[in-house]
């Protein structure tokens, strides 16, 4: 246990002492994201350093692995007996599982449950990073791509799904991304964010109704939230314009 310990401190000795690495809060350029990038530019954000982190932890059989929540990826060091959580963003200080669940879980559905991830998982995760950050950058084929193949890593990863909804949306797949919000949003309807992105896909496919009904049932979980409220609204109008039309037709 001590000797495992003391491996622990050495891997963090290199990484913030030796290879004077410092955090670089921005999650939408890729080169904080990948270890190999981030080293040449001597900053990472929580992503890009835990990767060292546990790149060394693998090559020294020490036990540590990574922790995923929404919005943020830390390390963990856990041999059984002893566990520690390693925070990338400060040298590696050692913050409780409390202050995680307060900052990170306490609000809106999550599937996160601060557990350890293999390494099947933190690639997963890794890929769903990327792919989310290709997709906020337009660049929604290779976004879908890298979605897809990270929830085919973590099956529970539903906001890898979301997003994946998304991107299939941009790439002109509407019928696809909408059977896939369908059976997203009747299992998880609480999830943050669902409700307006399967609304959002709805309006543009041109099922108004539908939007609607998915933007009614958003807001019994987030009565105040303002894409639901406005969606709501524009649901609303198209619903109205359409039944003139309609009405319009038959006179």
């Amino acid at each position: 246990n001590a000797q495992t310990l003391v491996g622990e401190q050495a891997i963090l000795d290199v990484v913030y002492n030796n290879w004077k690495m410092g955090f670089d809060p921005r999650d939408d350029v890729i080169e904080t994201i990948l270890p190999h990038l981030a080293f040449k530019k001597k900053k990472g954000n929580c992503m890009g350093v835990s990767l060292m982190i546990l790149i060394l932890a693998e090559k020294l059989s020490c036990p540590i692995y990574g922790v995923v929540l929404p919005g943020h990826f830390f390390c963990r060091y856990d041999d059984g007996a002893t566990r520690v959580n390693i925070e990338p963003n400060r040298r590696g200080f050692q913050h409780p599982d409390d202050y995680y669940r307060t900052k990170y879980l306490s609000s809106g559905f999550s599937m996160h449950t601060l557990t350890n991830l293999t390494k099947k998982e933190t690639l997963g995760v890794l890929y769903y990073t990327v792919g989310t950050l290709f997709l906020k950058r337009h660049d929604n084929g290779f976004a879908a791509a890298c979605l897809k193949e990270s929830f085919r890593r973590v099956p529970l990863f539903i906001e890898a799904k979301g997003n994946y909804a998304c991107a299939l949306a941009l790439c002109g797949k509407s019928d696809s991304a909408i059977k896939l919000f369908d059976s997203l949003f009747e299992t998880y309807p609480s999830m943050i964010n669902l409700a307006a992105n399967y609304g959002a896909v709805a309006m543009e496919a041109g099922h108004y109704q539908k939007a609607l009904q998915i933007y009614k049932k958003g807001l019994h979980y987030f009565p105040s939230n303002p894409k639901l409220l406005l969606g709501l609204s524009q649901a609303y109008v198209k619903c109205a314009m359409k039944d003139s039309v309609h009405a319009e037709s038959f006179r």
